[in-house]
């Protein structure tokens, strides 16, 4: 059975889990910048997979360690499927023990937080 993918976003790029995307490398050095001056003690790369049911998994891609609490920061683009907020929220709702941060970057606006849970 082929599974490709047949929505709007098909001519997109697959994103290979341990690599990070543009969006994700821009986001990382504002982390960077943020350990530099002590706002964030740490940070790792896709380091936490959530399992959400029965063979459903989300990997955020930012654990992001605060002297008072840990963040799950997931970035996105100009573009974000319903698939992927689904997941973040699903997540968010059932480890509510972290914080988590969905994050925009548009190259007219910069950073957008669209969730804070």
């Amino acid at each position: 059975m082929n599974k490709r993918y047949k929505g709007p976003f098909k001519n997109q790029k697959q994103h290979k889990t341990g690599e990070m995307n543009k969006t994700e490398k821009l986001y990382s050095e504002l982390l960077q910048k943020a350990v530099m001056t002590g706002e964030v003690e740490r940070w790792e790369f896709e380091k936490i997979k959530f399992k959400l049911g029965k063979a459903v998994y989300y990997l955020p891609d930012f654990y992001v360690v605060y002297a008072d609490h840990i963040e799950m920061h997931e970035v996105k683009g100009a573009f974000i499927t319903d698939k992927g907020m689904i997941k973040f929220k699903t997540a968010a709702e059932l480890f509510p023990e972290f914080r988590w941060k969905l994050m925009q970057y548009k190259a007219k606006t910069g950073w957008n937080v669209l969730r804070d849970i």
